[in-house]
């Protein structure tokens, strides 16, 4: 009797789906749109008959994962991205690419490297200016996630906008102030500007009379804090005292404002910003924070990306924010 077992091919695998082979084939590249139904049907056919798929029996396993990024993305996000991919055997490499899309549009030589290095298990993006689009059309063959973006098809574990812009407009009207600064940066970034249209529409601010206006920094004020002193004067001769960021990076302009003019935090200026929990308590001192569970994004991500890899499906997760009071903020009257 011939112990010798039978290869098994790809063939084999649409035959016992009753799908053709290119149907198999592009399921297993993702190359080519294929129906959910169909590709659950060739991935339980693939692990039922023990299929390997294009002679990956003598390949040694794809090993690295890629972190698409830019300039600023905090450490703690590298470090917590590292930390997991290495609970599951895989090595991070961060690659950083340049901001807005018109320099992203030079960087087919990078990707091409990328649909070519063997040892590329996937990617995810942190950049905030790279779309589904961008990914699939240029990452062809390397199962993709986006990290925590919300309206992306590549992106199942979100926190809703909504939801942020919801819990930082409780916490200004829990304030009581009538002027709010909303400090976002000079440039195109989408998920700020999207944060303060939704709290600017939100009724329960125009209904308590409070004015929420935005303040713009500009990218070479963040290098030399001193730029913006006047117009945060101006800002607090006119009534704000209130400065909510989007991003605990941008804070820090304010506080070395409000240490040079003797303002207390909180008792003379309430600050507090949007980010992750971690970051705000690095602060001296420490920020209130609407706070995205960063931890859980992390792992969500991750586990989203292993799914596309062994071609199994996820299903989409929604995160809720939650404040975390430092002590930053004063509620007037209290």
């Amino acid at each position: 009797m011939n112990s010798l077992k039978k290869k098994i091919t790809l063939a084999d695998v649409a035959r016992e789906v009753g799908c053709s082979k290119s149907a198999v084939s592009y399921a297993i590249l993702r190359n080519h749109p294929v129906s959910e139904e169909l590709r659950q049907k060739i991935f339980e056919a693939i692990e039922r008959l023990g299929y390997l798929p294009y002679g990956s029996q003598r390949r040694s396993p794809r090993k690295v994962v890629i972190l698409l990024s830019d300039t600023w993305v905090s450490t703690r996000e590298i470090t917590l991205f590292q930390e997991k991919l290495q609970e599951h055997g895989l090595l991070c490499q961060q690659c950083l690419l340049p901001r807005y899309k018109e320099s992203l549009s030079n960087q087919e030589e990078f990707y091409r490297f990328l649909n070519h290095n063997p040892q590329v298990a996937g990617i995810i993006s942190l950049h905030p200016d790279l779309n589904s689009f961008d990914l699939i059309r240029r990452c062809k063959n390397i199962p993709t996630t986006i990290f925590c973006r919300e309206s992306s098809m590549l992106s199942y574990s979100v926190v809703r906008l909504e939801a942020i812009s919801r819990l930082a407009v409780s916490h200004i009207l829990r304030l009581n102030q009538q002027r709010v600064a909303f400090v976002m940066l000079d440039e195109p970034t989408p998920y700020a500007h999207r944060i303060f249209e939704v709290m600017c529409s939100d009724p329960r601010l125009a209904g308590s009379g409070i004015l929420l206006e935005p303040f713009m920094l500009h990218s070479d004020e963040l290098a030399t804090p001193s730029l913006p002193f006047s117009r945060l004067d101006a800002s607090w001769a006119d009534g704000v005292r209130i400065f909510l960021t989007n991003s605990v990076v941008l804070a820090l302009p304010i506080l070395q404002w409000a240490y040079s003019r003797r303002l207390h935090i909180p008792e003379d200026l309430s600050l507090f910003a949007i980010d992750y929990a971690e970051e705000g308590a690095l602060c001296v001192p420490p920020l209130t924070t609407v706070a995205l569970p960063l931890a859980k994004l992390v792992e969500l991500t991750i586990d989203e990306l292993l799914c596309r890899i062994a071609g199994k499906p996820f299903s989409p997760v929604t995160l809720v924010p939650s404040l975390i009071d430092r002590g930053s903020t004063y509620v007037c009257g209290k």
